[in-house]
């Protein structure tokens, strides 16, 4: 349903995430994974990060910049616990899938983002097969981080490489 923005100022141009995580540093490693660079950081005075901000940088005529916030947590985080999870996109889907395996993350089969059993524990650093839902037909996989926040990225347009 449409609103009457008229009077609206200035409407959002942009929304960042802002996810409470367990270890700075092990969360930028793995989200480099997916081509995030840290942009800024900010350190305890023992210099342990308690804050970073990172970011993609833009490709390709329809790919745009994909931003994050990170602030360490200081109590236990339950991945059963979990009621948000982030979707991005990608324009290489089984290109991104081989390089996160390449890279350490470990394959968690054929579970998808909606099959896996009521109950079942998240594993951090987890990656799941590419499936064909009706709302993306051009394939999306699950993936857990280091803290097993659930993320899952889509495919943009046709995909690069043909799957294998």
């Amino acid at each position: 349903m449409a609103q009457d923005h008229s009077r609206l100022p200035s409407a959002i141009h942009r929304s960042v995430p802002f996810i409470y995580v367990s270890d700075i540093d092990a969360t930028l490693a793995f989200y480099a994974l997916l081509g995030f660079d840290c942009r800024e950081i900010m350190r305890d005075p023992d210099g342990r990060p308690n804050w970073a901000w990172a970011q993609t940088k833009p490709g390709g005529s329809r790919a745009s910049v994909a931003q994050l916030m990170f602030s360490r947590t200081w109590r236990p985080i339950v991945p059963a616990h979990q009621d948000i999870f982030l979707y991005m996109y990608t324009l290489d889907l089984s290109g991104l899938r081989q390089h996160l395996l390449d890279n350490g993350v470990r394959d968690g089969g054929g579970a998808t983002a909606w099959n896996l059993p009521p109950g079942s524990p998240r594993r951090a650093r987890t990656l799941f097969a590419i499936h064909h839902p009706p709302y993306m037909p051009a394939g999306e996989f699950r993936l857990h981080d280091p803290d097993a926040y659930c993320i899952l990225v889509g495919q943009l347009d046709e995909p690069l490489h043909p799957e294998t």
